[in-house]
């Protein structure tokens, strides 16, 4: 008996505690969906990232409505995976919201539902979780597109790190308690707050972690556990599923950190570094030839350093050796030390998983080939035309991606799907014309890009200061040449995309947003008006809609706006002191 209530008392108190938090109302709401009574469907949770990180990120996911019975003759397709599936800067142009429109207008017989599920800043252990719930949405299709996550990232292994810190057991018992209003309550008194949360240049230098380092293979073995975890949740629930292959950018972005083997001695450096030396003099004095034999050089004594395989294929691209370029780049991904890329062994591990599953319905889609073999890789190597950085794809690489992901539900749901009405493909530009993706959007994303790349953990790659200033320099360009013309062409190109999609909310977002920046500010309060009354429970348009009404002078009719606001999400201070000022102003107690 005594060792009974010895056992039993925390148990009882853990679970008083809960109830007690409960009934106060304390936490918030940890599932991917949740119910509005107002939209009568489930959407989105907003605070889903807060249980992984803290309240204070700035990660959510996607914004979309879905009902729990799904519309007669419509397909469910579920994207899942990370900011390169969920559309970054914007996901208002990722390849799900393109490969929506590929399939509205190719087979208008049929409504599809792309539900957009993947989200910045997380990987498999989380994507496992958004599936399950996903899954009882009675979807037709899962899309997978992730893994560039997994060593940099939630649960990621440290430097130095023993094999049973990755224990799968231990990751997922921690993920429950947080989703307990106890471990809410716990993680909110121990937390370090913002700042000890920001991932900072001496954050990262201290989460290198060498691309033979035995973690590593544990962080691969969790990843393809996960990954068995998704795809048997896909097939439990009779959804086919479609995983891809991921592509990054080989040519045009270094790695972000290199580690010399861990058993170098220091006779060996020291000839690696004044080889490495005379290579780097030599590259700079347009003498590639004599810089590969340097170079080479070096990597017989240390071939484990990323960068110096970036600066081989620098040299053999110079060179045109197009071949040894793309397998020096491809190693200066595969020996990244911040590995923010998928590389070779992760997108082994995909295409086994498929192969694997093939006769339960999973079909490889070879995303990383398909970029590859694209007419927009120069000589076989995807760089700058296809990516913004690293990952995220532009809006041509996101077209093609979408593009595959087409063929491929073409095949794999070719028993539900007729012939397409159309023999000839959309463009780009009809599809960005579709989904108005018109020239503000484009000088705003490529401006966004800009800002990012000018933060960690892009400040250590090789020749930054000189790649920032050109792009910074491009972006400045863009924006100059937009005037009134292309300021109509936007406008004009939003009308005629709401005219086909009225209730397309990232369209009205866009065009809210542009009307506010053009100072035409009662068509901005219409649009932000008009989500919402869709969204009445969205903070941003609750703001928006506030913001736009001051600019026209209704203070007054703002403030309960920013209220509603503020009862959505009463931690953010900079909304109170938002709030309080506008009431202040407007004489309102």
């Amino acid at each position: 008996m005594r060792l009974a209530l010895m056992l039993l008392s925390p148990v009882v108190a853990l679970l008083l505690a809960e109830a007690g938090l409960r009934l106060a109302g304390y936490g918030y709401p940890v599932s991917f969906f949740v119910w509005s009574p107002s939209n009568q469907a489930y959407l989105t949770n907003q605070k889903f990232a807060w249980q992984f990180f803290s309240p204070n990120t700035a990660l959510k996911p996607f914004l979309f409505s879905i009902t729990e019975k799904k519309p007669a003759g419509t397909l469910r397709i579920c994207v899942l995976g990370e900011s390169a599936a969920m559309g970054t800067p914007d996901p208002a142009f990722g390849f799900p919201r393109i490969l929506e429109s590929m399939l509205q207008r190719q087979y208008p017989q049929v409504r599809f539902e792309v539900m957009n599920a993947a989200m910045r800043g997380i990987n498999s252990y989380v994507i496992r979780r958004i599936a399950r719930e996903c899954a009882r949405f009675d979807v037709d299709l899962f899309i997978i597109y992730m893994g560039n996550n997994e060593v940099v990232g939630l649960h990621a292994p440290t430097p130095g790190a023993r094999r049973w810190t990755q224990s799968l057991l231990l990751i997922r018992a921690g993920e429950w308690a947080r989703r307990a209003r106890v471990g809410q309550w716990l993680s909110a008194l121990l937390s370090p707050g913002p700042e000890g949360r920001s991932q900072t240049m001496d954050y990262f230098h201290a989460h290198q972690i060498a691309a033979d380092d035995p973690i590593r293979e544990k962080n691969r073995e969790n990843f393809s556990a996960n990954l068995g975890n998704i795809l048997e949740t896909a097939r439990g629930s009779g959804a086919k599923t479609i995983l891809s292959t991921v592509a990054v950018n080989l040519k045009d972005c270094p790695p972000f950190a290199s580690l010399h083997r861990r058993d170098l001695a220091a006779p060996d450096l020291k000839r690696w570094e004044a080889a490495v030396e005379e290579g780097d003099d030599l590259q700079r004095n347009g003498q590639p030839g004599k810089a590969i034999e340097k170079y080479s050089e070096a990597a017989a004594i240390d071939g484990h350093f990323a960068e110096l395989h970036y600066k081989l294929g620098e040299c053999y691209w110079s060179k045109q050796d197009w071949s040894a370029a793309r397998e020096q780049f491809s190693l200066a991904r595969d020996w990244d030390a911040l590995q923010f890329r998928t590389d070779t062994r992760f997108n082994q591990v995909i295409r086994e998983a498929a192969a694997t599953r093939a006769s339960e319905g999973v079909a490889l889609l070879d995303s990383e080939k398909q970029f590859t073999e694209s007419e927009l890789s120069q000589h076989g190597v995807p760089g700058a035309d296809l990516f913004y950085e690293h990952v995220h794809p532009t809006f041509a690489g996101n077209y093609l991606l979408a593009k595959g992901c087409f063929d491929a539900v073409a095949r794999v749901l070719a028993s539900k799907l007729k012939t397409p009405a159309e023999s000839r493909f959309p463009t780009p530009q009809e599809v960005a014309d579709e989904i108005a993706y018109t020239p503000y959007d484009e000088v705003n994303t490529i401006a966004a890009m800009v800002r990012l790349t000018a933060s960690p953990p892009f400040l250590d790659q090789l020749n930054h200061t000189a790649r920032q200033a050109a792009a910074e320099a491009a972006s400045k360009k863009r924006l100059a040449s937009f005037g009134p013309v292309e300021a109509q062409l936007s406008l004009d190109q939003y009308t005629v995309a709401l005219r086909k999609r009225p209730n397309d909310w990232p369209i009205r977002f866009n065009l809210a947003l542009f009307c506010q920046e053009m100072k035409r500010n009662s068509d901005a309060v219409e649009q932000f008006d008009y989500l919402v009354r869709g969204f009445p429970d969205v903070k941003n348009f609750r703001v928006g809609l506030a913001n736009a009404l001051v600019s026209c002078g209704s203070n007054l009719l703002a403030v309960p706006h920013l209220e509603h606001a503020f009862r959505l999400d009463p931690r953010d201070a900079n909304l109170r002191k938002e709030l309080q000022a506008l009431k202040a102003e407007t004489r309102v107690p």
